[in-house]
């Protein structure tokens, strides 16, 4: 009697999720506006842990959340796109890793010595300088607008941890005098047109980029 072909049995193969490597090949491209047939494409070996903190930086410490940019293999941030090979990854090795992050820290003192960024605000105006540029003052100037800002004797609140920045926030709100002290400052900035701005604009607080 002839027998047929004998059937054997599948065996189902699922993928499992995978350590994540220490470093990556990401490439960066710009997302500003005009620059895309401009600006070429970089690729660059970045570790793993700063690749999570872009990431967190626009998606948040969630780890469900961070394992589906992981996967999807690209992100946006600030006006770059990182884009990688996707990883399927194991939440719990993702969970450790992302706990390694810095966290906000409300009970982290202000030290303006730590400052590396100043950003007055007006509205929805906002006028950003690095510390150095705010510290600058010409041949005839007594003090900087970063002595001038000092001199107010502002106790900043903490506002959060800024992942793209890499650096804490804190934030005061400004009295008339005060925001008019600083608007009269502003002449020791040596960048004019940004100058002329702060000095005609009516100030209402201002924000701290502290580093660790």
């Amino acid at each position: 009697m002839a027998v047929g072909p004998r059937c054997g049995s599948l065996e189902r193969f699922t993928l499992e999720p995978m350590a994540l490597p220490e470093t990556i090949r990401v490439k960066l491209s710009s997302e500003a506006a005009g620059a895309v047939s401009f600006t070429p494409v970089v690729s660059q070996e970045l570790a793993m842990l700063d690749l999570l903190e872009v990431i967190v930086s626009t998606a948040g410490p969630d780890v469900a959340r961070v394992a589906e940019v992981l996967k999807r293999g690209n992100v946006v941030s600030g006006s770059t796109r990182y884009r990688w090979p996707g990883l399927e990854c194991d939440h719990t090795d993702l969970h450790k890793l992302l706990s390694r992050l810095p966290v906000p820290e409300p009970e982290r003192p202000f030290n303006p010595q730590l400052c590396t960024r100043v950003i007055l605000r007006s509205g929805l105006k906002r006028y950003e300088l690095t510390v150095e540029v705010a510290a600058g003052k010409g041949w005839f100037q007594k003090s900087s607008f970063w002595e001038s800002v000092c001199a107010l004797g502002l106790r900043p609140l903490y506002v959060t941890y800024l992942y793209r920045e890499k650096a804490d926030s804190y934030r005061s709100v400004l009295s008339a005098e005060q925001a008019a002290q600083l608007s009269s400052a502003a002449n020791a900035i040596r960048n004019r047109a940004l100058a002329l701005q702060i000095a005609n604009t009516r100030l209402d607080s201002i924000e701290f980029l502290q580093s660790r």
